[in-house]
């Protein structure tokens, strides 16, 4: 039997996470009360800092993920499913977020490079109305993957594309070639 320091209810040990820095090896609070504790203080960090709390939040997932990934799916699965309805509207809300910070990039691109919204416009149009065929990918290797885009190297020319494979899109743009 251990007292708890916060409380001071007598328990079994097994009412007590363990601690191997203390001398009998269990925590000084009890499980309840250490519960307590860390979701007074996950708020009070929440409400200081909560750039930092999420960072931290996410790193302990990101770690408790690369654990032990069995572990963490079950621990996922007990939280949906202990209120299916408040993680499903949880799940509505972020997606709710993320379409609006997506739509709020897409505006802010269209307002920075508005020649390149015109040139993607107008070379859609004549593909949708069959005066511009797609084409296949240029560069023509086993590693073509995706759909195929346009790639304007000039936006004064809306109709002058290369065609590539999503794959070597993302390539063209990383390595910065226009040629």
């Amino acid at each position: 039997m251990k007292v708890c320091t916060k409380c001071g209810k007598k328990l079994p040990s097994t009412g007590f996470y363990r601690d191997r820095t203390t001398r009998d090896g269990y925590h000084p609070r009890c499980k309840k009360c250490d519960l307590d504790y860390e979701r007074e203080r996950n708020a009070r960090l929440r409400k200081s800092d909560p750039e930092a709390f999420l960072k931290r939040e996410r790193e302990k997932s990101r770690l408790r993920r690369s654990k032990d990934i069995e572990s963490f799916r079950r621990w996922k699965r007990n939280r949906y499913w202990s209120d299916p309805e408040l993680a499903r509207e949880k799940g509505r809300e972020r997606h709710a977020q993320e379409l609006e910070r997506r739509r709020e990039i897409s505006r802010e691109n269209y307002r920075r490079y508005p020649e390149k919204y015109a040139a993607r416009q107008k070379l859609n149009r004549a593909v949708r109305r069959g005066e511009i065929e797609r084409g296949s990918c240029e560069l023509e290797s086993p590693t073509c993957d995706g759909a195929i885009e346009a790639h304007h190297d000039d936006y004064s020319e809306p109709f002058k594309v290369r065609w590539l494979c999503r794959r070597h899109h993302g390539e063209v743009h990383r390595i910065g070639a226009s040629g």
